[in-house]
């Protein structure tokens, strides 16, 4: 998801294409638009330009952000500051490795909880960090993602920079996560070289899948849910799902799912970090 514009359909309400359209380059949510960031070699985010003209349709939200003056693009605090959000240095690095990476996503879970709406989402890479698959299954009917420490591996993931009402609001959708803060180890490299540290991550309070010993790296459900059919015990559940449409709907066989999720061989994150 490289273009500015609409965020896409979130998985929320299309849980078979989790994780959702993520950004391929650096943008900003806006009033439920994406647009584009220009990185700046060296500096932060904050400093970065918003691309002008890339605002379509009305502002709808209260947290609109005003498109740039027609002499030239705005630095993102700027923007924000004049909109009275918190500055890129003020709010808190928070690593997505699923769908909170979806700016559809977002929309959705900060306009259900009545925060703001805008959210930098910047494309990063994370060092000793492998992404897989929790042995649960979301509200939403899919299998989501979990990371977990994978020595010589490089993650790309998404940094989001949230204000404190974002964060408190994004807490509140992750019962099945524990939100960590990890160390200089697995500092979120920006595509100008710049290291962001202390970036908070939420980590599975389930194991990570991992039938054959190694952890499943993070694949399409359809694919995923294939795989898992050889273990028996999913197998049985499965015979009695029609798509994750279904389990979305269907809280009992959730339960079942998960229940047998959690009798597939796993792995537990085994990221240094703390609370």
């Amino acid at each position: 998801m490289g273009d500015a514009g609409r965020p896409g359909r979130p998985a929320l309400i299309d849980p078979g294409a989790y994780p959702g359209l993520t950004p391929t380059s650096a943008v900003v949510l806006v009033d439920g638009r994406v647009r584009t960031l220009r990185p700046a070699r060296t500096r932060g985010p904050g400093r970065w330009h918003l691309d002008a003209g890339e605002q379509r349709g009305p502002a709808r939200h209260p947290d609109a952000v005003a498109a740039p003056p027609a002499g030239g693009p705005s630095c993102l605090d700027d923007v924000l500051a004049d909109a009275g959000l918190a500055a890129t240095g003020d709010r808190v690095p928070v690593l997505a490795v699923g769908s909170n990476a979806s700016p559809a996503q977002l929309h959705r879970k900060f306009s259900a909880a009545a925060v703001s709406t805008t959210v930098p989402i910047v494309p990063v890479t994370v060092r000793d960090l492998g992404i897989g698959h929790s042995a649960h299954v979301s509200p939403a009917g899919y299998v989501p993602a979990a990371p977990h420490l994978h020595r010589g591996a490089t993650a790309r993931v998404h940094l989001l920079w949230l204000d404190a009402r974002q964060v408190r609001a994004l807490d509140a959708t992750e019962p099945n996560y524990r939100s960590v803060v990890l160390g200089r180890r697995h500092a979120a490299r920006l595509s100008t070289g710049v290291s962001v540290t202390r970036c908070r991550l939420y980590v599975s309070r389930h194991r990570l899948l991992a039938p054959d010993g190694d952890v499943l790296p993070l694949t399409a459900q359809h694919r995923l849910l294939r795989r898992l059919a050889r273990h028996a015990d999913v197998a049985e559940v499965l015979g009695d799902v029609r798509g994750s449409d279904h389990l979305a709907a269907d809280g009992i066989l959730r339960q079942r799912l998960s229940a047998a999720l959690g009798r597939v061989r796993g792995r537990p994150h085994r990221l240094a970090c703390r609370v």
